[in-house]
């Protein structure tokens, strides 16, 4: 094959391409959509096991723990931008600490949707 014809060719099948790849963010979007509907129902449970015991909704300890093995984690084995990370896991976190508030104040309810 002519690398002109070559060329054109490889040109007409990017769009194809990058379909396929458009699925694969569009399913790894799903699998993280459902990963956070999971966390927060489990967010969720130890709201009501912190409300039964009388613990504090945030637990600075945990929270820095959490952070920092999650930063050194995506850094290192994952290669992510640490500052990406961090600000991530924060979102995540200020989330977790509203659901928890929230149950601290009203009764306790398995599965909830989000």
């Amino acid at each position: 094959m002519e690398p002109r014809k070559a060329k054109e060719k490889k040109e007409r099948n990017i769009p194809g391409q990058i379909q396929q790849l458009r699925k694969k963010i569009d399913q790894t979007d799903r699998k993280l959509l459902h990963l956070l509907y999971i966390r927060f129902n489990t967010v969720e449970e130890i709201a009501c096991l912190k409300r039964e015991i009388g613990i504090p909704v945030l637990q600075r300890g945990r929270w820095q723990e959490l952070l920092k093995d999650r930063v050194q984690l995506a850094q290192g084995e994952l290669r992510l931008n640490p500052e990406f990370t961090r600000k991530l896991f924060t979102l995540i976190h200020q989330e977790a600490l509203r659901i928890q508030r929230q149950i601290v104040k009203r009764s306790c309810k398995r599965n909830r949707s989000i």
